[in-house]
């Protein structure tokens, strides 16, 4: 009988208290709702004075910070990683540049270099012209000139010697000779 008395005490407690009492929170609950006053407010502010219910508010707190900040960083990460990448392309494109640049300077100073040897060459041929016409008598060297084009008897002319030039000049037709002497002071 003993067990059954136990069983019946806890009935009656049940019964008698405890669901009374819940339904009466549950009633005073609702009719303050209805009233105006904000319980679920009051019930947090009382249940902050609670150690184990703050601390775990704050907990909470943190790790949504934390997880706000952890966003943002892999935001500015990836934006981060963007840049560089753009201007890891610029850099090639940069380079890419350069290097074109440099062999079309090579190339001018391949061709530059060909135009002066050229270039040598030819006033080696034109001193080679101009020393055999020094050469030769001055009668001789006049007949070569006056057959010649005008343009290249200045420019052979330029080269010479004054003794040689006005040996050649004196040996001219007076009008040629004069017409390549203006020329000549130009």
């Amino acid at each position: 009988m003993s067990t059954e008395q136990q069983h019946s005490k806890w009935q009656l407690f049940f019964m008698l208290i405890f669901i009374p009492c819940i339904f009466a929170i549950i009633l005073v609950v609702v009719l303050t709702y209805y009233m105006g006053f904000n319980v679920g407010e009051r019930v947090q502010q009382a249940a902050s004075f609670l150690p184990f219910v703050n601390e775990q508010e704050e907990e909470e707190d943190i790790e949504v910070i934390l997880e706000d900040q952890l966003f943002l960083l892999e935001n500015e990460n990836a934006s981060f990683q963007r840049t560089i990448t753009e201007l890891e392309a610029e850099l090639q494109r940069r380079n890419d540049e350069i290097v074109q640049l440099q062999d079309e300077l090579l190339l001018i100073r391949t061709d530059l270099e060909n135009e002066l040897d050229r270039t040598s060459e030819l006033q080696l041929e034109i001193r080679d012209v101009v020393r055999t016409l020094e050469g030769i008598s001055g009668a001789r060297a006049a007949d070569i000139v006056s057959e010649m084009d005008q343009d290249e008897a200045i420019m052979l002319l330029k080269e010479m010697g004054i003794d040689s030039r006005s040996q050649i000049l004196s040996r001219l037709n007076p009008s040629e000779a004069a017409e390549i002497i203006s020329r000549l002071a130009e």
